[in-house]
């Protein structure tokens, strides 16, 4: 392990947490010639060291990458310090002479320390371990993670920690360069702190959930149920499958799920085994049951993911930003079998909130493109709710079976545009599918398939606000009726969209569809892709209306143009028995 961190580079603060406590070892390591790596085996009958401390203190001493190897089923109890650049700690090992890990073992915090204080200025690696007990003053429950350098953790389990400042289970106090990677089943749980009741990241550093990490069952006092990110830190997020995601945390304010401001980010992408989950987090006294995101320069990009059953008190079920944050929701390319039909790559659904209960914007804004937002609920906004001040351009998407009055609310200074949206079978909406606030700056609506059962498309906002309507089919012939005055309109049509099938949820169209090849691109010329990343403006040989933009949020393509290709009979327009 080399050595070039001398005791100096330490933080002050961490000195005077340095009282005698069981198990506690600093490793002050100064540079020293390369010697060849060494293993060190911990705690039985074979082994090189009696106890953790012994071989922190002999990889100390030894030049180069080390590794140390501690028993299955055995807890060190302590606050271990390391600083280091080649490192790793691998628990689970049956006897000190087994090759490889068959279990883990566990390191032990108490009510005044954490299990681990980490200080990385190189490659350390961290492997089948518990972290658990740990309950400091300050950051950091069960580790305290700093430094330049690279962290990987595979198969770790930190759990039951608490801390009276941030990070319950883990704090990441994040210089430039820093990166900590979660690999494998890693779990972040029942932690417990003022923010970040999981996790918590402040700094120029990132962090990683990859393959099947968990982050569950956290809470905050604070912010930031599951995990709290500030000052320019950033999280990809691209844990995926069955026990995986930022699932069922809970803050006393804002972000159940994450928490996200002062210039920090948070990237959701797809994993090897599906969309990155966010769900059933709560905020059950502010907004952002699962995400909330605040600021200028914070951002978040929630592509390909589940952002599903989230509950707030107050604004975004789902979704909440506001104060100059900037939002993209859906997917940006292909994808390669991982989504479970062609179309639900990036969902927001069963969400709930006062307003806006899949997505609320308030002075910041947000793009939508090819996503699902299906089954939210809220008293105003069931589907997106555009505060004042905000900017909103949703296309490709789905807008189907949201619950509450107004699936979309637009407020005083505002703006919203529709383009290629299909809205369907949206309950208890009230008298408009669209109310804008008098002081509202613009409402567009394009290139869209609205199929309602009852309510009009559009309330009638003040003088000033700019409304346009092109190029949209209703089967419902008052739906389209009423429109403010002074409304720019085209290309209106009263007919069946002919949906593949309503009733299960497919609501691409059938090859007789009256939205085929029905408009040009005069007015919108956004969505180059559909609602399934297929390209838009296919001419289908049929006779254009205006040109050959297909309505909705599904482009029409022959024959495959219904999910033939992926084999699943529910997403095909018809089929029929062989001979």
């Amino acid at each position: 392990m080399r050595r070039g961190t001398p005791c100096r580079s330490l933080p002050e603060a961490h000195f005077r947490m340095l009282r005698p406590v069981v198990g506690l070892a600093l490793l002050c390591l100064t540079a020293a010639a390369p010697s060849p790596a060494l293993i060190f085996t911990v705690g039985g009958a074979g082994c090189t060291q009696p106890d953790l401390v012994a071989a922190l203190a002999a990889a100390a001493s030894n030049p180069g990458h080390d590794e140390i190897r501690l028993l299955a089923g055995v807890s060190y109890q302590g606050q271990f310090l390391v600083s280091s650049d080649d490192l790793a700690i691998i628990g689970g090992f049956a006897t000190c002479a087994a090759p490889a890990p068959t279990g883990t073992s566990t390191l032990l915090g108490s009510n005044s320390s954490r299990a681990l204080f980490l200080n990385s200025t190189g490659l350390v690696l961290l492997k089948k371990l518990n972290l658990t007990g740990g309950a400091p003053t300050g950051n950091g429950g069960g580790a305290l993670l700093q430094g330049s350098g690279e962290i990987q953790l595979i198969d770790v389990l930190i759990f039951d920690n608490s801390a009276t400042g941030d990070g319950g289970n883990v704090y990441v106090n994040a210089s430039p360069g820093l990166t900590v990677n979660f690999f494998g089943s890693s779990l972040i749980s029942q932690g417990n702190a003022t923010d970040g009741g999981g996790l918590a990241c402040a700094g120029d550093g990132t962090v990683f959930f990859r393959d099947r990490v968990l982050v569950a069952s956290n809470e905050a006092t604070g912010d930031g149920g599951g995990v709290h990110l500030s000052a320019g830190c950033a999280l990809f997020h691209s844990s995926s499958g069955a026990g995986s995601g930022i699932v069922s945390n809970s803050a006393g304010g804002l972000g159940g799920g994450v928490y996200i401001d002062s210039g920090a980010e948070m990237n959701t992408d797809l994993g090897g085994f599906g969309l990155a989950p966010i769900e059933m987090n709560l905020a059950p006294n502010g907004s952002g049951g699962g995400v909330y995101v605040a600021g200028s320069g914070s951002v978040l990009r929630a592509f390909f993911a589940r952002i599903r059953g989230n509950t707030a008190l107050s604004a975004g079920g789902g979704i909440a930003a506001e104060a100059g944050a900037v939002v993209a929701i859906g997917r940006p390319g292909p994808t390669f079998g991982q989504c479970a039909d062609g179309a639900h790559c990036s969902v927001v659904s069963d969400n709930e909130a006062a307003t806006g209960g899949g997505v609320w914007v308030n002075h910041s804004s947000v793009s939508i493109h090819g996503t699902s937002i299906e089954h939210n609920s809220a008293d105003g906004g069931s589907a997106v709710y555009v505060f004042d001040s905000a900017a909103a351009a949703i296309d490709s998407t789905v807008i189907a079976r949201n619950e509450g009055p107004a699936p979309i609310v637009v407020g005083n200074s505002a703006s919203l545009t529709l383009g290629n949206v299909t809205a369907v079978g949206n309950t208890n909406i009230g008298a408009n599918f669209i109310t804008a606030a008098a002081a509202a700056t613009s409402v567009r609506v394009l290139t869209s398939i609205f199929s309602q059962p009852s309510g009009q498309l559009l309330s009638s906002p003040g003088a000033a606000t700019t409304t346009q309507v092109d190029c949209v089919l209703s089967p419902t012939v008052n739906f389209l009726g009423g429109l403010p005055t002074g409304t720019v309109t085209r290309a209106l049509y009263v007919a069946d969209p002919r949906f593949a099938n309503e009733a299960l949820g497919n609501y691409q169209i059938k090859g007789n569809s009256p939205a085929i090849d029905h408009c040009d691109t005069t007015q919108w010329t956004g969505g180059s892709n559909d609602i399934d990343w297929q390209p838009r403006n296919i001419d289908n040989g049929f006779l254009d209306v205006l040109g050959i933009r297909d309505l909705g949020a599904d482009e029409y393509r022959d024959i495959f143009s219904n999910g033939f290709e992926t084999g699943n009979t529910l997403l095909w327009s018809a089929t029929v028995a062989s001979p």
